[in-house]
């Protein structure tokens, strides 16, 4: 199986970070915006009638 050329990490991992770039990997770290993830956590909420 071909090794991607460049993958997205979502992960905030140092260590997996650090063991993708040991091995050769090209990566670009995804972060959530400021206050995404409290919007995120709201759009789950319900109204219970």
């Amino acid at each position: 199986m071909p090794r991607p050329d460049f993958i997205y990490l979502a992960s905030q991992s140092p260590r997996r970070r650090q063991l993708l770039e040991q091995l050769g990997v090209r990566l670009e770290l995804l972060v959530p915006a400021p206050g995404a993830e409290a919007a995120a956590a709201e759009a789950l909420e319900a109204v219970l009638p």
